[in-house]
């Protein structure tokens, strides 16, 4: 039950501490505590009943609007996204192609690595690797 709480106490950690965000997030717990409850009577163990509650009810965003707190978890939300989007590189297309850079990378070394068995070689392409994207990932936010 701990982890349960203390997850509960994360989801709501960021929200403002008005009298709606405190009794949604007495509500939930108390929702999260009958499922947990109800699990362990079917007989689940204890990580078992702490995952399915954590998965069922662990989405603030879903329940955010059956339990009124609409606006306060939205204006969250809205705020880290674009905190986010200015952490990132820019346009979608310059997001897209630093995203797929590392799995491109890592698909390249393994075909170089398996068609050559040049193991002793290839892992050259790694610290090349990180380079490219140091350099690409300057170049992509300094303008």
């Amino acid at each position: 039950m701990e982890t349960i709480r203390n997850y509960l106490e994360n989801m709501f950690a960021n929200l403002p501490l008005t009298p709606e965000v405190v009794r949604a997030k007495n509500e939930l717990w108390q929702m999260m505590e009958d499922k947990y409850t109800e699990l362990k009577k079917e007989g689940k163990s204890e990580n078992e009943a702490v995952g399915t509650v954590i998965a069922e009810f662990g989405n603030l965003d879903e329940l955010s609007e059956d339990l009124g707190i609409r606006s306060f978890v939205k204006s969250e939300n809205a705020s880290s996204i674009s905190r986010k989007q200015e952490a990132d590189y820019g346009t979608p297309a310059r997001n897209t192609v630093m995203s797929v850079f590392w799995p491109t990378v890592s698909c390249l070394y393994l075909c170089w690595s398996f068609l050559s068995f040049d193991w002793h070689i290839t892992w050259i392409i790694w610290p090349t690797a990180a380079v490219i994207f140091a350099l690409l990932k300057a170049l992509f936010t300094n303008r």
